[in-house]
């Protein structure tokens, strides 16, 4: 009998460790960007594969003063999307679906924020990843014989 009881006892202790390294396996990080924000001046947007629909984060060296996130990230051509506020120092812009135009290059635009830690504008070209291109054209240039009703077949 006494037995029995020491069983439950280590039974008990060892489920109750289970249960506490299980739950450290399930509870993500929740430190933004897993890791927090770079005491630095950062913009995301750079590059020539810039996904569509990912963010264009911002993060200023100190707080901006200005909180109107349209006077602090510029995008040319102008993009549809919307800006939100992650902490105090970091701006993200996500482009509206379908997301920005593929192949196409943007700039990013930063004015100056001596307070912020941008002593000057700062601009930063990238190019939108996922540029179609021709692949194959069937009828290929050069075939003899191509009925006149044949459908064309384009693959990208």
């Amino acid at each position: 009998m006494e037995q029995i009881r020491r069983f439950r006892g280590g039974a008990a202790a060892l489920a109750f460790l289970m249960a506490i390294v299980a739950s450290s396996q399930v509870v993500p990080d929740l430190r933004p960007f897993g890791g927090g924000e770079p005491d630095t001046f950062t913009l995301s947007a750079a590059g020539d594969a810039h996904p569509r629909l990912a963010p264009i984060r911002l993060t200023f060296a100190k707080a901006p003063q200005e909180r109107q996130p349209e006077a602090l990230l510029q995008l040319f051509p102008k993009a549809d999307g919307e800006y939100a506020w992650l902490t105090p120092r970091t701006l993200l812009f996500q482009p509206a679906f379908p997301g920005l135009l593929r192949g196409a290059t943007y700039t990013a635009l930063v004015p100056a924020r001596p307070e912020a830690g941008v002593p000057q504008p700062v601009t930063r070209s990238f190019t939108v990843a996922g540029k179609l291109a021709v692949q194959q054209i069937i009828p290929s240039d050069g075939d003899n014989e191509v009925p006149l009703q044949a459908q064309v077949i384009v693959q990208f």
